[in-house]
């Protein structure tokens, strides 16, 4: 068997931020102002976590109302969301299990990378935040190390690159990530028989994916399954089995 090539997101993948990540962004609506709780706002969230936090925090001020009739202004809203960034990420926690599962997929035959849609800076202070070890990592791509970031296709090129560049078959490289939205929908739009592993970690559910024709062995019904999912495929890598044509 050849070589294969992990590649994993970081928010909701790696790290259960999800439901915090929520929190934060309708809290900063709420000591704004804005509206924090309604359906435009929750449907808002669902379908736009995943991008560029610059991004996603612009759509949310619009989906909570803002910039309408004396509204809060945007600079406001950010600044408490900064404020609440920073004091709340002290809630997130490491799930060592995961980690170590991450860490014991054997770097002899797969090459583990991260491919993540924030900047170095922010994912770095993360990281030393709640002593997460991305050294784990083979290579790491955050939104300023490439041009393109999901759900861009084109933010694969350097996966692509590296899959010639170790003779690793391009339909032996797998994504994990949480969101169909950016997710997905960057392994769909980058032309290449990339294989996506769906978490179910928040954004969206197990039928969502399964209304996506993504296969039910492809889908990890949570984030607290993702580390005995790994653990699986490392046993069955470690038994010679074709990951491509059992998943």
């Amino acid at each position: 068997m050849g070589k294969l090539i992990f590649a994993f997101d970081f928010d909701g993948t790696v790290v259960d931020g999800t439901t915090l990540g929520f929190e934060k962004v309708k809290m900063a609506l709420m000591l704004s102002g804005l509206q924090s709780d309604s359906e435009e706002v929750d449907n808002a969230l669902r379908q736009n976590y995943g991008a560029s936090l610059k991004e996603l925090l612009k759509i949310m001020y619009k989906a909570g109302g803002g910039g309408v009739n004396g509204s809060c202004k945007y600079s406001e809203f950010r600044k408490k969301f900064d404020v609440l960034n920073r004091e709340m990420d002290n809630n997130l926690s490491v799930d060592n299990s995961l980690v170590k599962a991450i860490d014991y997929i054997p770097n002899s035959q797969v090459i583990k990378v991260l491919i993540t849609s924030r900047k170095r800076k922010c994912l770095n202070q993360t990281v030393k935040k709640i002593g997460f070890d991305l050294d784990i990592f083979n290579y790491i791509q955050t939104a300023d190390s490439y041009e393109f970031i999901k759900p861009d296709g084109r933010v694969f090129r350097p996966l692509i690159k590296m899959s010639f560049r170790e003779k690793v078959s391009i339909e032996d490289i797998f994504y994990f990530g949480d969101t169909l939205e950016y997710d997905y929908a960057a392994v769909k739009n980058s032309g290449f028989p990339i294989k996506f592993i769906g978490i179910a970690s928040g954004v969206n559910t197990v039928e969502e994916f399964k209304d996506a024709e993504i296969p039910e062995s492809r889908i990890v019904p949570s984030f607290q399954e993702f580390a005995g999912f790994l653990q699986g495929l490392v046993e069955e890598i470690e038994t010679g089995v074709n990951l491509a044509a059992v998943i």
